[in-house]
């Protein structure tokens, strides 16, 4: 039995809608996640916030420009509250550990 504490655990089935969207969501992702790994450092321009992604692409361009657009190919926002100061190739896709700097300006410090 699929019930603990009263509550049932078993997932309610998706209707035909719900089921052609997750499919769609997760070609999408497939296709947003493919090509080389790089991870960019990007900086908050309202203040001092640094971070760092991974991006996905043939090239750091690309992966730079999948970053901006994001899943739903629109991403104004983030063109407007953050930018990409560096990329670098990445060692270890699991742990987001930077290799060599590709493009931008070396960082003296980690941000995280």
């Amino acid at each position: 039995m699929n019930v603990i504490g009263g509550f049932n655990l078993v997932p309610t089935p998706l209707t035909r809608d719900q089921a052609c969207a997750a499919k769609r969501m997760h070609a999408r992702w497939q296709a947003h996640t493919t090509g080389n790994t790089y991870v960019l450092y990007v900086q908050n321009r309202t203040n001092d916030h640094s971070f760092r992604v991974i991006g996905h692409g043939k090239n750091p361009w690309q992966a730079v420009l999948r970053y901006y657009k994001g899943l739903e190919n629109k991403g104004n926002w983030i063109w407007q509250c953050t930018k990409v100061v560096a990329v670098y190739s990445c060692v270890c896709d699991k742990s987001t550990q930077a290799g060599d700097l590709l493009v931008g300006q070396a960082q003296d410090r980690t941000p995280w």
